[in-house]
């Protein structure tokens, strides 16, 4: 037990909890939760003492829910509000069944009649106490499962018969009857005096009592012949609402970076610029103490009246300037309120001179590429070349001052380029500090000069201003709101056990190897597949209808094509496909989890457009439970402008990279977690105080004797997601994936091909596509590459060979292997063991250390089981039985 209070507090609200015994009858646990809040509070009272209480209970995912509406009572009459709670529960609605309730809750508020401060809510408190008043706002039922009143107890008809009274059997309730017409009544349930609820029972066989539908607020009950068949419920979600458009430009923000250097597998900040669009001023480590020192002056030199509510960019915060800053952040602003997802950095905001504001943000968050790839396409003065090897070598403290470094010190040039950047040093001395403050200056300048046009053109096109999101996704979705959404799109957001729910069924790409070795192979991939989907399948819009019971309405609902349903099944894929289709995490002994698509017997929840392509590949399903909405085309607009934008413009220009960035940012969007975790800065051990109060997810240790915890309040499911600032629909997300993996399934599974490899939007086949497959538009398919010869290990490691060239691809691997380094892998038994850096960053220390390991790569069969010839050679896979 938890917050119990024996001390009287006067209109505030309080908390009794008291964990349920799961081997006792829930009345018990109800009868022995109220017993002990009669010990520890109502005990405590008198009868000026009035008691506003609620009962709810706590269900899984920490979601808490009512089970009565407020109930109001005294000494006098404190034992017939438990008599009234056990009918609440009695007549409970059936859902909760299937919840697991870990609690039971009362919440209440003591008010003290005797303050003639209270009087005039004295008054109210005892109106309220004599009227009767519907205080169920909880649909439900234990009500005989037909309309034959002489079942539900003794029937009294009056008023013409037009109305009837019925005397529940063992119990003080009533049943207040008004017959509507021949088929159909509304009715009472009374308690006490109290009308508990309300509902109306219409007939579907008027010559059959026992066939009918119940109407209790939002859900309707199916039964026929006495036997619920079939029960859903309209759930009324809050609706995401169109933006209006911003009314004038802003252009406040500063870029900001940091050079560093690898000092003894240590990476040390030793140069700093930023630029507001007039000065750049620039900072060298050897000007002062150490590059903490360095670091303190050039973010202290930033806080300023002047730069209020600016925002200061920099180009990969996230992973690796924001480990530099934090702590430095920490220690000259007043408040530091981190923003951290997924461990990293989306926004820091910082308070100093008691009222001013800065937030750093990262600039790459908002455009993925890198800053010499943005400046070309911007048309920007480019980022300069700089020997960056040469500063490892060289002590900065003695100031190189003499011939350009050698060519080995440079990355990514050629020797033309070399050559040309030689020639600026004829006449002068290459200096070492010079040359990086130039060259860190115009880093900045690029940078700004970048995200200056690229706001500005968003801002033309949306009338958004973009620095008023903290990433791409966040603006697509923004600009979607506020040009392209339509009143009637009518977007629900979806939270609590809506949205858990909903998310079995969020599933990314397929990502699979079905043979290892192939001749001639030929590479597609989809033109902007999310975007085609977007634009061309409906989405679930709308307020969520949830099904329980009959198979056939679930089926029915699942081939209407109004509709978009999510459905909990169990699935039965026959054991002879090649190629399943449908996805489900699986989890081995010591191994984590993995999206495979096998065969044989799980249970799931998937989309209603996944389990009808099953449904042709094969596969039987048994329905347990559905959720549906209306289905609708809502995002042709905003595809079809920046498709355009796109079509039209010059490769890798301004248009062309908005147009592209903002076709594949906002579906994710959509299906970001409404629950992240919250952000708090406290003193060194003050967590251990807070454990109580708050769900702590993460501690990072800081300098100076702080911590920074991430956390989730106890209560937030219960909240409005209003309150968290994140509008979310998770169903749209898994839509658009759901549509994808479908699409994606039509190529996989053509008869006259062999399927090698596929990735979300790509396939490698024996032989070409028939050319109606292929095209430039949207959706359609490009032939990417021709090989002679391929290899493919696992999931993103695979290599290809051309007549003229060869690539190997090995996600998480630095440093590159050859063609046949990962053909040797096909032997059983092979390994490859390759040198690899690793960084590891430490927000604690406010450092980067890098460590040389050995990266080993061999074959598994985490996604396929693997087949091997009798020599030992992977020739092919199949799939994993469940």
């Amino acid at each position: 037990m938890k917050n119990q209070s024996t001390t009287i507090i006067t209109n505030k609200w309080l908390e009794f909890s008291n964990p349920l015994d799961n081997k006792v009858l829930l009345n018990n646990n109800i009868i022995h939760a109220f017993n002990k809040f009669h010990e520890t509070v109502i005990s405590k009272l008198n009868r000026d003492h009035y008691v506003y209480i609620i009962f709810r209970v706590k269900t899984e995912g920490d979601f808490y829910r009512n089970i009565s509406n407020i109930q109001i009572f005294n000494v006098d009459n404190w034992e017939s509000i438990l008599e009234i709670f056990i009918e609440f529960w009695t007549i409970r609605d059936e859902e909760y069944l299937s919840y697991t309730i870990s609690e039971i809750i009362f919440s209440y508020k003591i008010i003290d009649t005797s303050n003639s401060n209270l009087k005039s809510e004295n008054n109210i408190i005892s109106t309220q106490i004599k009227e009767k008043s519907e205080l169920l706002r909880l649909g439900g039922y234990n009500i005989p499962c037909t309309m034959d009143l002489y079942e539900w107890g003794d029937v009294v008809f009056y008023n013409n018969d037009t109305k009837a009274i019925v005397y529940k059997n063992k119990s003080n309730a009533e049943y207040h009857i008004n017959f509507i017409d021949n088929s159909s009544m509304n009715i009472e349930y009374i308690y006490n005096n109290k009308v508990l609820f309300k509902f109306t029972d219409k007939l579907l066989d008027c010559n059959n009592l026992q066939s009918f539908i119940r109407i209790m607020k939002n859900k309707n009950y199916q039964f026929e012949n006495g036997k619920l068949v079939a029960k859903s419920k309209l759930h009324s979600l809050p609706k995401i609402k169109q933006l209006k458009k911003d009314s004038y430009y802003l252009n406040n923000f500063i870029t900001f970076d940091i050079e560093t250097k690898n000092e003894n597998n240590e990476i040390i900040p030793y140069a700093i610029s930023y630029f507001d669009g007039k000065i750049v001023r620039s900072f060298y480590q050897t000007d002062y103490n150490n590059s903490h020192e360095m670091i303190k002056t050039a973010l202290t030199s930033i806080f300023l009246r002047k730069y209020h509510n600016y925002k200061v960019y920099i180009h990969n915060l996230s992973n690796f300037d924001g480990i530099f800053i934090f702590n430095v952040l920490m220690e000259i602003g007043q408040k530091v309120t981190p923003i951290i997802n997924d461990g990293k950095m989306i926004n820091i905001n910082v308070k100093y001179k008691n009222k001013y504001h800065l937030q750093f943000r990262d600039s790459y968050l908002m455009l993925p590429s890198s800053l010499k790839e943005l400046a070309v396409a911007f048309n920007v003065e480019n980022k300069a070349i700089f020997p960056y090897k040469f500063v490892n070598d060289y002590n900065i403290i003695n100031n190189y001052n003499g011939k350009v470094p050698h060519f080995n010190y440079f990355v990514n040039i050629t020797n033309e380029q070399y050559i040309n950047y030689c020639d600026n040093f004829k006449f002068i001395n290459w200096n070492l500090r010079t040359e990086t403050l130039k060259y860190c200056g115009q880093d900045v300048k690029s940078l700004y000069y970048v995200l200056e046009k690229f706001f500005k053109d968003n801002y033309i096109q949306t009338r958004v201003n973009a620095s008023k999101c903290v990433s791409l996704p966040s603006l697509a979705f923004t600009n979607f709101r506020t040009k392209f959404m339509k009143g009637n799109d009518n977007i629900s957001i979806i939270k609590a056990e809506m949205f858990y729910f909903i998310k079995k069924a969020y599933t990314g790409g397929a990502v699979d190897v079905y043979k290892p070795l192939g001749k001639m192979i030929f590479r597609y991939d989809v033109n902007s597949l999310y975007p085609f989907i977007m634009k061309n399948n409906p989405m679930p819009v709308g307020d969520p209808t949830v099904i329980l019971g009959e198979e056939n309405k679930i089926v029915d609902i699942i081939h209407d094509q109004k509709k978009f349903s999510f459905v909990e099944v169990e699935v039965f894929a026959p054991q002879d496909l090649k190629i399943p289709f449908l996805l489900t995490r699986y989890k081995e002994k010591n191994s984590g989890f993995r999206s495979i698509a096998p065969v044989g017997n799980w249970k799931g929840t998937y989309t209603s457009i996944e389990i009808l392509r099953a449904l042709e590949l094969g596969y039987k399903f048994k329905y347990k439970k559905a959720v549906y909405f209306e289905a609708k085309v809502i995002f042709k607009d905003y595809v079809d402008y920046y498709y355009d934008m796109k079509k039209n413009s010059i490769k890798n220009s301004i248009n062309y990279i908005i147009a592209k960035l903002m076709l594949n940012s906002l579906y994710g969007r959509l299906g970001m977690n409404p629950y992240l975790p919250k952000h708090l800065i406290v003193n060194e051990g003050e967590h251990l105080k807070l454990m109580e109060k708050y769900k702590i997810i993460d501690i990072y240790p800081l300098m100076n004797g702080k911590e920074l915890i991430l956390y989730q309040d106890n209560n937030d499911s219960f909240r409005d997601i209003y309150n968290n600032h994140t509008i979310v629909n998770i169903a749209i997300a898994a839509a658009v994936t759901a549509g994808a993996r479908v699409y994606m399934s039509t190529f996989k599974n053509m008869e006259d091909i062999i399927l090698y490899y596929s990735d979300t939007d790509s396939i490698d086949i024996d032989r070409p596509l028939d050319p109606k497959y292929v095209g430039v538009e949207l959706g359609q398919m490009k032939l990417e590459a021709i090989l002679e010869e391929a290899v493919y290990l696992a999931p993103k490691v695979y290599g290809g060979r051309t007549r003229d060239s060869e690539y190997v691809k090995v996600k998480g691997l630095k440093n590159p292997i050859s063609y046949n380094e990962l053909k040797s892998l096909l032997k059983r038994g092979s390994s490859l063991q390759t040198p690899n850096q690793k960084w590891y960053k430490s927000l604690s220390k406010g450092n980067i250390t890098i460590k040389d390991e050995i990266y080993t790569l061999s074959v598994t069969d985490n996604k396929r089981k693997l087949i091997y010839d009798n020599n030992n050679n992977f020739i092919d896979t199949k799939p994993i039985i469940l």
